[in-house]
């Protein structure tokens, strides 16, 4: 059984989206639409409740795209994510704990769209006892071919 967050006062997730990497197509398909791109973070399938990198534009011909975003969630009893996370935590479910990394594109005449995502699973995280620190993370696409590679780091702990 997986342990529930600490519920002494002070306690935080801080999530952190660093890079994207891209794959030959998205590379390909930024130089043709003038991509900007940007990550949403969806924590325990609820949504992304506006946590968003900026828009960061994909230059011609580069795979590499920083984003340098880092967002601190408080995770304490009373807080809206409290509950929820510790329900996930006790889930059968190990997916119930998945943090998601939705990386979308905006270029051309189509808009906005989901280019991919990519997931971390808090559980496990608890379970092995160590933050993630740039994690490199494979983005697929709803054809389950990757496309790119996110780095984020993902840390638990007090402040």
């Amino acid at each position: 059984m997986v342990p529930a967050p600490p519920a002494e006062p002070q306690a935080d997730l801080v999530i952190a989206v660093v890079d994207c990497t891209l794959g030959p197509d998205l590379v390909q398909r930024a130089e043709r639409e003038r991509l900007t791109l940007s990550v949403s973070v969806d924590l325990l399938g609820r949504g992304t409740g506006g946590l968003r990198t900026p828009q960061r534009l994909a230059r011609a011909g580069e795979a590499l795209v920083s984003f340098g975003w880092q967002h601190r969630i408080v995770v304490e009893p009373g807080e809206p994510i409290w509950e929820p996370l510790v329900e996930a935590l006790k889930s059968e479910d190990e997916q119930d704990s998945d943090c998601y990394f939705i990386l979308s594109g905006r270029g051309g005449v189509d808009g906005e769209k989901e280019l991919g995502t990519a997931h971390l699973n808090l559980e496990e995280m608890l379970r092995l006892g160590h933050d993630e620190t740039r994690a490199r993370l494979p983005v697929v696409d709803d054809t389950q071919r990757r496309v790119a590679w996110l780095t984020v780091s993902v840390r638990y702990g007090y402040r």
